[in-house]
């Protein structure tokens, strides 16, 4: 058992979960506290899997494919750049036996680190857009805020409630601008 792999795959079930979650929530607040989660969840998921790739990458870098120095580092470079691959019965007609499945082991590790790598980019970017759907939801919400505020506004008689109504309204800008430093920031 590839316990690595097993310990992503629960970690993505639970994200993956958390955002089905999201779209039956209605209050603002759930809204938010369910975003951060996401965030958290997919954070802990982004420190997982890079050191994931460390983990793969220390495993394929411990597998000696050949005793000869040169022969070991330029069998690897090959297995990189993809010049040497298959499946071991193919390469046992090149190789021995025993080298023929260092390499395909080595291989799998290798493809390991690549794809470790590719869902870690993959998830820095979710993260930026989960901060973004943070962001407008906090601007929907404040933009709610305002048309009532203005509808309250034109339906206001005395100066002094009109006062009140354009304080608030300032507030509400103030709270925009929260918003924007605190996405901007990260």
């Amino acid at each position: 058992i590839d316990w690595i792999s097993r310990r992503l795959a629960v970690l993505q079930s639970r994200i993956d979960l958390t955002k089905a979650r999201f779209e039956n929530l209605f209050s603002l607040k759930t809204k938010k506290n369910n975003l951060n989660t996401q965030i958290s969840q997919t954070t802990k998921l982004l420190r997982a899997q890079e050191k994931s790739a460390a983990k793969y990458e220390k495993k394929a870098n411990g597998i000696k494919i050949s005793k000869n120095k040169k022969t070991n580092k330029s069998l690897k470079e090959k297995v990189k750049e993809g010049a040497v691959n298959g499946k071991t019965s193919r390469l046992i007609h090149s190789y021995d036996d025993g080298t023929a499945k260092k390499i395909t082991s080595y291989q799998n590790y290798i493809d390991k680190v690549k794809e470790a790598r590719k869902a870690t980019e993959e998830l820095r970017s979710s993260l930026k857009d989960l901060n973004k759907q943070k962001l407008d939801l906090a601007l929907d919400h404040n933009e709610t805020k305002r048309s009532y505020s203005e509808a309250k506004y034109s339906n206001a008689v005395s100066a002094s409630a009109k006062n009140k109504l354009l304080d608030d309204e300032i507030s509400i800008y103030q709270s925009d601008d929260k918003a924007y430093n605190t996405y901007y920031k990260k």
